[in-house]
């Protein structure tokens, strides 16, 4: 009976260390997955200016690339990607755990890898840890190599409230051939999806094919809510050609025209074709992004 209560009382003390390990990095949260049938899995991703790219055991992390994948619904950390590093294979190590080196930099990213058996899987967090800090403000979580992260490829979110563009609680990976397909690999008979996350300054997200954001330009979206149509008009003065986008709130480009507009007049956009629900709208004059407004579809 002694041996069994020292027993116990060393593995509480791994566990209770483990604990103390996970939750001292500078920054962590939960990522939250959950399949169309109900299992859940959960990661852990954070930084710490005392963190390395591979594997951490004073942070909690364990190498699992050796496991099988489990049954139904399995997700993973691999190993950091840099910018033009991105490739559809097996991480070199995978952890429920991913501490990485403090950056605060876009091009610095987690590869997150998923064995998913029921679609769709959704993807939570709380947006409320991404308030208020700078090294967050930008962070990001999408389903193909970050070169396409306007989401004209895969699915795209911003996890940060601060942020002015596409910011959400929750990412749908709806299919792994849905058309928008996300970045794949095989294991065996499974088909792996990928999926990059990073911890980001805003200062450091450079929006494809926009050369720079706007200072001041901004505009008006009217009626709002509203149903077959939807108006825009800059709020300052200016002329020319602007590209207007908009995304549904799973971060699908569902609309990209280029428009024709003169100062103090509206352009108009025909939205009988959309689903009722919230989009974002974007502008983008003379390859300035301007402001990012929120719009609601109704029923018709």
């Amino acid at each position: 009976m002694k041996r069994k209560k020292i027993f116990y009382s060393f593995i509480l003390f791994l566990i209770q260390l483990t604990a103390i390990a996970v939750y001292s990095q500078e920054f962590s949260f939960p990522l939250y997955f959950e399949d169309a049938t109900g299992n859940r899995d959960t990661l852990i991703l954070g930084y710490d200016p005392n963190a390395t790219d591979s594997i951490d055991p004073e942070f909690g992390e364990i190498n699992i690339v050796d496991q099988p994948w489990k049954d139904q619904l399995d997700v993973r950390t691999g190993e950091v990607k840099y910018f033009g590093d991105w490739k559809n294979v097996a991480p070199l190590y995978e952890s429920k755990i991913q501490i990485v080196d403090k950056t605060c930099n876009f091009g610095h990213q987690n590869n997150i890898v998923a064995w998913c058996n029921h679609f769709p899987l959704i993807i939570k967090w709380d947006t409320s840890l991404f308030k208020n800090n700078n090294c967050v403000t930008g962070s990001l979580l999408n389903t193909w190599q970050y070169f396409a992260w306007d989401v004209v490829y895969g699915r795209t979110a911003f996890l940060s409230p601060d942020f002015f563009a596409f910011e959400s609680d929750s990412l749908i990976i709806d299919s792994i051939a849905e058309g928008i397909t996300p970045s794949v690999y095989t294991d065996g008979e499974k088909t792996i999806i990928m999926m990059w996350f990073a911890f980001a300054d805003t200062a450091t997200v450079p929006p494809t094919g926009v050369v720079e954001l706007a200072d001041q330009d901004n505009f008006s979206i009217y009626p709002n809510p509203s149903e077959n149509f939807l108006f825009i008009k800059m709020d300052s003065e200016k002329s020319g050609v602007i590209t207007i986008k908009m995304f549904n709130s799973n971060g699908q480009l569902v609309v990209k025209l280029n428009k024709r507009y003169n100062a103090n007049e509206a352009v108009s956009i025909n939205t009988a074709h959309l689903k009722a629900g919230l989009y974002y709208v974007t502008l983008i004059h003379k390859n300035k992004l301007l402001m990012t407004k929120k719009w609601l579809k109704t029923k018709n």
